[in-house]
C-alpha cells in the first residue's frame, strides 16, 4: 500500500516514523519539494500491514449470584 505524507521536511519525516509504529514500513522516498517557493512537499511511504502478534490477556473470575429466571407452567397444545 502506498501512503503520501505532505507537509515539511520535518513533518513528513515524522510522519514516516510514526506509520513505523502501526505498519511493516519497505520503503520511504527521499522528500519532493512542492513548486514555487513553498516549504512544503511529499513523501512517499510502501507499507504492509503488520502480522498481528500473539495475544496475551488476563482475566479475573467474579463469582455470580444464582439467578434462575422465574418459571411459568408449560402451557399445553391443542
Amino acid at each position: 500500500m502506498k501512503i503520501r505524507i505532505e507537509g515539511t521536511a520535518q513533518e513528513t519525516a515524522a510522519g514516516a516514523d510514526l506509520l513505523r509504529e502501526v505498519f511493516n514500513v519497505r520503503e520511504v522516498s527521499t522528500f519532493y519539494p512542492n513548486r514555487g517557493r513553498s516549504t512544503l512537499g511529499r513523501v512517499y511511504v510502501d507499507v504492509e500491514f503488520a502480522q498481528p502478534g500473539p495475544v496475551r490477556a488476563t482475566a479475573t473470575r467474579v463469582e455470580q449470584l444464582d439467578k434462575r429466571i422465574a418459571t411459568t407452567q408449560p402451557r399445553r397444545l391443542r
